[in-house]
């Protein structure tokens, strides 16, 4: 007869991060088919580089660069000081750095970015801090915030996204 292997005290830890640590505005953009590859908890630190193709999330912080075909969420307490290269990047928390978005960049309420910012869609929940040169491509050109600083914008609504803003420069605004 073999000697049983001890029962564990507690729960294992399991190699999946909480769930519950990711507001539920950021589990709705994480989509099902882009395995979660880097997770950096509320009170973690880490400085480095991050390349991969799934998704990163951080909602500690995190210094250095990130480079990911995939996204980049950021929950409400993640703070990035980065050069960041990203598909995707949805974020609630703090931004710094050389950021480039390859098909959008959403910020939700308490979002905050600062550094330079250029992706082919930008999004802001009312609320957002935006404090960085932007540029936004759009089919084969594209618009910038040094571009527009001689020429008023138009904020608009956006139609079926809630508390979002967007620019729209297809007409001028003023007189």
């Amino acid at each position: 007869m073999k000697p049983m292997a001890p029962k564990p005290h507690g729960k294992i830890p399991s190699s999946q991060p909480p769930k519950r640590s990711l507001s539920k505005k950021l589990q709705g953009k994480r989509r099902s088919s882009q395995e979660l590859v880097a997770f950096f908890g509320k009170g973690v630190e880490c400085r480095g580089t991050i390349t991969n193709h799934g998704t990163v999330q951080v909602d500690g912080r995190f210094e250095g660069e990130i480079y990911t075909r995939g996204s980049l969420l950021v929950g409400a307490s993640g703070v990035i000081d980065a050069k960041v290269r990203a598909g995707t990047i949805v974020s609630q928390g703090t931004i710094t750095g050389d950021i480039v978005a390859k098909k959008q960049v959403h910020l939700l309420g308490t979002a905050r970015m600062e550094g330079s910012l250029q992706t082919p869609q930008l999004l802001m929940e009312e609320g957002t801090t935006l404090l960085t040169p932007w540029t936004l491509w759009m089919k084969k050109s594209k618009l910038s915030s040094q571009s527009l600083q001689r020429k008023p914008i138009n904020v608009v609504q956006a139609q079926g996204v809630d508390q979002s803003t967007l620019i729209d420069t297809s007409r001028p605004s003023g007189p």
